[in-house]
């Protein structure tokens, strides 16, 4: 496995929820509430209600992961591993859900909406069956958070906050 490997896997993952319809549809809101959560809320000021609402959008999803395994339903190995997989990201929302209600400082590190994002756009090819899960789509999405995350952690150094946010954060100081 080479780089031009792992970078091919790469933008096949970032355009795949793009070039499918299903796909398209499903994970737009996700890419909507990162960025804007992105520009806007998780600037430089982080609350425990985008951590519950990080939780819920995960939730919505994995509405849609139910349907789609009700409708395909089989007791094949790639059903069961994708109804675990579906077990474990029901965990992880309720997890997220419940731990920022109770003020959890837990959900600080792993409610973030970038992270949940991130999981979610990269579960749900695999999920639906359009990508399949290997070495490689493991590393290429390695590679593709530590990117992001660099860009990211730039655009926030460059990007000013906005104004409702910094009196968000000296109407808590005060």
């Amino acid at each position: 496995m080479d780089f031009l490997t792992i970078l091919n896997k790469s933008w096949e993952i970032l355009s795949v929820s793009f070039l499918n319809q299903e796909l398209f549809f499903i994970l737009l809101p996700i890419y909507a509430n990162w960025i804007l959560s992105e520009i806007f809320f998780e600037h430089r000021l982080e609350e425990f209600g985008t951590y519950f609402s990080n939780g819920f959008a995960m939730l919505w999803i994995l509405m849609f992961y139910g349907k789609y395994l009700a409708l395909n339903f089989s007791l094949s190995v790639g059903w069961v591993s994708k109804l675990i997989l579906f077990g474990f990201l029901c965990f992880i929302a309720a997890f997220l859900m419940v731990n920022a209600l109770k003020g959890k400082k837990i959900v600080k590190y792993v409610g973030k909406t970038r992270e949940v994002s991130f999981l979610i756009i990269f579960a749900t090819p695999i999920f639906y069956g359009v990508l399949n899960f290997d070495l490689t789509y493991f590393i290429a999405c390695i590679f593709l958070f530590l990117i992001i995350e660099t860009i990211l952690y730039l655009l926030h150094k460059l990007i000013p906050q906005f104004k409702g946010e910094k009196l968000d954060i000296e109407s808590k100081e005060s």
